[in-house]
């Protein structure tokens, strides 16, 4: 009986890239070649071409296939950071139409 290879996972290669300075180096030289002589299927080289959220879908149908990779993937959690900049004069970051140097 013949055992088939399982089909390169995108995922795999984004692990690879991030260990694999010569890799990463043709990558960045020419990504559709480094993605082609790592095995991708022409529809994962093309979500890579398509942007972030064509590999997205990519990544989650493969991360739904095999749920051991679920644990390698933290999704981001989404929050609010204030710019950090001074704070208005009565003390809160809300725009109530007072300008600078208006006083």
């Amino acid at each position: 009986m013949t055992a088939v290879a399982p089909e390169p996972r995108l995922s795999d290669f984004y692990l690879r890239l991030a260990d694999d300075p010569s890799l990463l180096e043709q990558y960045e030289r020419d990504p559709e070649a480094a993605l082609a002589a790592a095995g991708m299927t022409d529809p994962q080289i093309n979500a890579v071409h398509d942007g972030s959220d064509a590999v997205r879908s990519v990544l989650e149908s493969e991360l739904a296939s095999e749920p051991g990779l679920r644990r390698l993937v933290t999704e981001p959690r989404m929050m609010t950071q204030g710019d950090g900049g001074p704070e208005d004069e009565d003390g809160d970051d809300d725009d109530d139409g007072d300008e600078p140097g208006d006083g």
